[in-house]
């Protein structure tokens, strides 16, 4: 069985190799609910000066929604909706959401715009090439 921590250095080694040309922080935003996940990666790169969208792989996908079931076996833990992976050189940080957090229960777009302006301080992003070319 892996543990939390497990799935955090997995899940963030995994984030950190897809971020090519990451010059600065790197986030993931995880959206999860039974049966459902869905990811997208932002980070700023070299020569660019909007933050770089991509979707991580199913590989990503599945080890995060392997780490919210995992999470969610825990009575002690509430079960999060949003999770927000931040990774700025050496510090790691995790921030989880809930479905009061949300006007809807679940995060909008709107939603995204405001966490992108609070972990980078803008919300431009390139949404050119969200393959990342894996």
């Amino acid at each position: 069985m892996t543990t939390v921590e497990q799935y955090y250095q997995e899940i963030g080694l995994a984030v950190v190799e897809l971020a090519t040309g990451a010059t600065g922080r790197i986030a993931l935003f995880s959206q999860a609910e039974d049966g459902h996940i869905s990811a997208s990666m932002f980070y700023i790169e070299t020569n660019n000066p909007r933050l770089r969208c991509i979707y991580p792989p199913e590989s990503v996908l599945m080890k995060v929604y392997a780490f919210w079931e995992e999470w969610g076996r825990d009575e002690e833990n509430k079960t999060w909706v949003t999770m927000c992976l931040i990774i700025d050189g050496d510090d790691f940080t995790i921030d989880f959401l809930y479905p009061d957090d949300f006007t809807s229960g679940f995060p909008s777009r709107e939603d995204e715009v405001r966490l992108l302006d609070h972990y980078f301080g803008s919300s431009d992003v390139d949404r050119s090439n969200p393959g990342g070319g894996y």
